[in-house]
């Protein structure tokens, strides 16, 4: 019996020092907001296309007279906060809608290489009607080392589109890396481990 006794600690340290060690996957909020990680900016500078925290949390691309209406992340071109690594999941939700009037827009996201600006490994979601969802990109291990994200609004202008009405809102942005484990929950997992230690010690000093 005293054995057993003493073996149920260190069985729950185990347990907890391995979830500790090798913790869940957590998602990592990303603010839409934040001009070190976006910009409303196409390479040839800003569109002033984009309304920050409308509505709270999120942003929303107003589609723009050019055409090509960004709120991108790039690391490389802009300096950015680099959001996206290889590895990670990237999830967001959106709501676009096509305004009244004459409209061929088009609400797109990617993952791209910002040193090439191609799309990686076919991360992409684009649509051409009013709708609402959540989109996910599960960014491949083997993706370069660097990575950029884009959402844009791109116009009809082409087919005759001369409304400039649509909009398309972003928000709940987040980056899941795998293994990530949240501090808070590290230093409680720990603690928990630490008391069963001392738990243990003290049975022991007792039955001594």
């Amino acid at each position: 019996m005293t054995g057993s006794a003493f073996r149920i600690p260190g069985v729950l340290l185990g347990v907890l020092l391995f979830f500790v060690a090798t913790g869940p996957a957590f998602a990592d909020p990303v603010d839409l907001t934040d001009t070190n990680n976006f910009a409303d900016d196409d390479g040839f500078g800003p569109t002033f296309a984009v309304d920050v925290n409308v509505p709270p949390g999120g942003v929303t691309i107003n589609e723009f007279f050019f055409g090509f209406s960004p709120w991108v992340n790039d690391p490389v071109g802009l300096g950015h906060n680099q959001i996206v690594a290889p590895g990670d999941t990237v999830s967001f939700d959106f709501r676009f809608t096509i305004g009244a009037g004459v409209n061929f827009d088009t609400f797109s996201a990617r993952i791209y290489d910002p040193t090439t600006g191609f799309t990686v490994g076919g991360l992409s979601f684009s649509t051409t009607s009013t709708s609402a969802g959540t989109v996910t990109f599960n960014v491949p291990g083997v993706a370069p080392g660097v990575l950029g994200l884009e959402f844009a609004i791109f116009s009809g202008i082409f087919g005759g589109d001369i409304a400039l009405t649509s909009t398309a809102v972003i928000t709940n942005l987040d980056v899941t890396s795998p293994g990530a484990v949240p501090e808070p929950a590290s230093a409680a997992l720990f603690a928990a481990a630490g008391l069963f230690v001392a738990l243990a010690r003290r049975r022991k000093q007792a039955r001594a």
